[in-house]
């Protein structure tokens, strides 16, 4: 469970959410036991609340993870955009 705590004067807020509730699970330690299905997923959610600008890395690592899931044809396609960028 994360806990993200913010204080304010004169009030202090507290809140908690679970690792399900957002896609802040590390995809690369889902990646390194072999999920990739579930990384993959993570990434995805990751790349979407980042919006029009994510870390390059991230777009390498969501092609190779389609390649990883038999998904070869979007992952040269998101090779060749990487290329383009």
């Amino acid at each position: 469970m994360a806990v993200l705590a913010a204080s304010t004067s004169p009030c202090c807020f507290l809140f908690a959410a679970s690792s399900s509730d957002t896609p802040r699970q590390d995809y690369t330690a889902l990646w390194s036991r072999g999920d990739y299905h579930k990384a993959l997923q993570t990434l995805e959610a990751l790349l979407k609340e980042r919006g029009q600008f994510p870390p390059t890395r991230w777009l390498a690592d969501r092609a190779e993870l389609l390649y990883e899931t038999g998904r070869t044809d979007e992952a040269i396609g998101q090779l060749e955009n990487l290329q383009d960028r």
